[in-house]
């Protein structure tokens, strides 16, 4: 459903379009999430920090040249946090201490 594949079987339309003929990288970019079946093998970013697995996919948003933005960068963790509803909403947490509920 992510895009990285093809189907083999089945359809999926996204507002009346098949999946199937729409780009795999704009699927893969975020278009459609992929949710793997076990989040503790394939999912969480172990022995990272929160504010670190909230950012990472977006990393090259925040650096301009050879400089790192982390101003924008924690203002987005923080608003994120709340987005989501983690709790407590410590961008410096380690993911894997958190709960089932938030690492999801």
């Amino acid at each position: 459903m992510a895009g990285l594949s093809p189907f083999s079987s089945g359809t999926l339309a996204i507002a009346g379009v098949d999946a199937n003929s729409m780009d795999r990288s704009a699927l893969a970019a975020g278009e459609i999430s992929y949710v793997p079946p076990d989040r503790a093998t394939e999912a969480i970013f172990e022995g990272h920090t929160v504010g670190q697995a909230l950012t990472l996919p977006a990393a090259r948003e925040y650096r301009s040249w050879s400089r790192y933005d982390h101003g924008r960068a924690r203002r987005d963790i923080v608003r994120l946090l709340g987005e989501f509803g983690v709790v407590p909403p410590e961008p410096s947490l380690v993911v894997s201490t958190l709960s089932g509920g938030n690492q999801q």
